[in-house]
């Protein structure tokens, strides 16, 4: 089963560089060499279909980003399953 982990953000924006910081540590940690490997890491600055697009293929995704959710202190590590995001039905708020 191929895993896709994905470090989100924008590293020259500080806080918002974490999924890269993340993502990187992990590859450190997991050095993957071979195409054939179950899990594959990756640093982008994208969102939306570009994202989606970037997910294509795999069975499996993590997605490591920043997020400012008012709940618990600075720095602290969330996972949200799929199912507990927001109903993405309505792309946009002219959506029909």
């Amino acid at each position: 089963m191929k895993t896709l982990i994905i470090g989100l953000g924008n590293p020259i924006l500080g806080d918002d560089g974490v999924g890269w910081k993340v993502a990187q540590e992990i590859s450190r940690q997991l050095p993957v060499t071979d195409s054939q490997s179950p899990v594959e890491v990756d640093c982008a600055a994208l969102g939306g279909l570009s994202l989606m697009e970037r997910l294509v293929g795999c069975q499996r995704a993590i997605l490591v980003d920043a997020l400012e959710t008012g709940q618990g202190p600075e720095g602290s590590v969330r996972v949200f399953p799929l199912e507990a995001l927001p109903n993405p039905s309505a792309g946009h708020s002219t959506a029909v």
